[in-house]
């Protein structure tokens, strides 16, 4: 499956632009959850979105969703596809994230670069903002009665 066309390029980027603003409206509980969940989407196996016997391929075979490979956004799209359809909206924000992050891989000269990686800074910036999480979370574990 894969995208193809300049239209679909265009849509995906306009997707990852969005994401980026998304990220700098992100509340910082909100935004720990999402890189809780772009880092627990890690153990996500796309080997099982692919027809192994028709590859000839070892059905222990672990690909994980970090492997970043031309090819890989058409089982991404299955994955992330699967996380909405299921209703779980936090697994399938994640797999746009390495989805997004793919197509930089698959198509090189199609721009994707630039706008993934600032995608990725935009999500990890000014950790001072987690700290106000860790802060309150650490001061509930201080009362004595727990």
């Amino acid at each position: 499956m894969g995208i193809s066309g300049s239209s679909a390029h265009k849509s995906a980027k306009k997707s990852i632009k969005k994401n980026i603003v998304w990220y700098k409206g992100l509340h910082p509980d909100k935004r720990a959850g999402m890189i809780f969940y772009v880092w627990l989407a890690r153990g996500i196996n796309l080997s099982e979105g692919i027809n192994l016997s028709e590859v000839g391929g070892n059905s222990s075979l672990f690909i994980p969703i970090y492997y970043y490979s031309r090819g890989a956004e058409s089982v991404l799209m299955d994955v992330k596809d699967s996380f909405k359809s299921s209703g779980n909206i936090e697994m399938y924000n994640a797999a746009c994230h390495h989805f997004y992050t793919n197509l930089a891989v698959s198509y090189p000269d199609e721009g994707y670069g630039i706008l993934v990686r600032e995608m990725w800074r935009t999500l990890f910036e000014n950790y001072t903002d987690l700290n106000e999480v860790v802060a309150e979370l650490t001061s509930v574990l201080e009362r004595p009665n727990i």
